[in-house]
């Protein structure tokens, strides 16, 4: 008994540090995003896009967006904080579970839902749900700084809900919030 319940603690421990070690860097790179006036065609392209989004009735949003925390991954990469980030779901062929990617694109061009290698973070994902509020509290499942109602504006809170297996098949889930608009950009 001592022995199974020994391994259930390890096991909750590796899915608690994956999942730490997902909305922590997911906190940076959100505190971190950045978007500003376009005054000219020269300069690029910022802004946040989330997406509310389902695989096989599990939630699987996706986030794209210009943020000042770049990670170089080479000695090519350009020495700018500026970049592109993305998180988004993947199905795993293989398994019935979701995979989580992070991209990283060095150069902020026309696309920021697009470019950069995607990483994987980790697979046994069961969702992930990410909500957005405005400065009067509304909460939005989807945010839009390009155009819509939002646009312009990064959003005052950003809620991430993940929501990952264990090697038993249990699931956990895992909650933060971050604060994207105290990097002090945003347009309005």
């Amino acid at each position: 008994y001592p022995l199974r319940r020994q391994r259930q603690m390890c096991i909750r421990d590796r899915v608690q540090q994956t999942a730490r070690v997902i909305l922590d860097r997911m906190s940076r790179d959100l505190e971190s995003a950045f978007i500003t006036e376009r005054l000219s065609d020269n300069m690029p392209l910022t802004g946040l896009v989330g997406k509310d989004r389902e695989i096989d009735g599990r939630p699987a949003d996706r986030v794209d967006f210009t943020s000042l925390s770049h990670v170089p991954l080479t000695e090519d990469d350009l020495p700018s904080d500026l970049c592109e980030i993305g998180y988004h779901l993947e199905k795993d062929e293989e398994a019935e579970d979701l995979v989580i990617f992070r991209r990283d694109e060095a150069v902020v061009d026309e696309d920021i839902l697009a470019g950069g290698q995607p990483q994987k973070l980790s697979g046994m994902v069961s969702g992930l749900d990410i909500t957005y509020e405005d400065q009067e509290g509304e909460v939005f499942n989807a945010w839009d700084t390009l155009e819509g109602e939002n646009q312009g504006t990064l959003p005052a809170l950003v809620r991430v809900t993940l929501t990952l297996k264990d090697e038993q098949g249990r699931e956990h889930t895992f909650m933060t919030a971050m604060h994207p608009e105290l990097s002090g950009t945003g347009t309005k």
